[in-house]
Formats: C-alpha cells, sequence, structure tokens
C-alpha cells in the first residue's frame, strides 16, 4: 500500500465523484498490484474466492441484462467508465 492519499472531489451538479490530480498512467500501474486485490485475481483457492468469483459473475450478466434491456439491443459496444478490471467489457 502506498499510504499515499488522493483528493476526491464531488460536483454540485451531477454529484459525481472523482479523483482529483490522480497519477499519470505510466505511473498509476503498482496502485492496482496486490496478491490480496481479489477483484484482480482469477484465483479460487479459497471457499471466499470462489464466492466472490461466483457473486461477480451474478453482477455481470446482470448488468449485461441492464444494458440490454435499456438499449433495446443485444450486441453492440458499450463505454464501460471506471471499468475496473474490465471483465463486464471483455464479456467475461
Amino acid at each position: 500500500m502506498s499510504q499515499r492519499e488522493f483528493e476526491l472531489v464531488k460536483c454540485d451538479q451531477c454529484g459525481f465523484v472523482f479523483t482529483q490530480n490522480a497519477p499519470p498512467e505510466a505511473e498509476i500501474g503498482p496502485y492496482y498490484q496486490s496478491a490480496s486485490y481479489i477483484s484482480h485475481s482469477d484465483r479460487k483457492a479459497s471457499l471466499f474466492e470462489q464466492l466472490y468469483h461466483w457473486a461477480r459473475g451474478r453482477m455481470l450478466a446482470a448488468k449485461r441484462k441492464l444494458v440490454q434491456k435499456v438499449t433495446s439491443k443485444k450486441i453492440g459496444r458499450v463505454l464501460d467508465i471506471g471499468s475496473g478490471t474490465g471483465y463486464f467489457s471483455a464479456g467475461r
């Protein structure tokens, strides 16, 4: 863990919260490298990891269903802002 603090700013108009002065792309990678950060791992060694991945799969399916319902489209492209690991965009 870096112990570095980042300022979070909330837009007064829409309520969107974002990181102010985030590190540049070339420096941000180490903030996401952690063996204990389960969402960035496909490991299913423990019961907890298995349950986490099962729940993630259910949530990704629910998101996909919601997008299809709202857009009335079964296929196409989606801009996934804040996509985290990219599993939703990758269709996993």
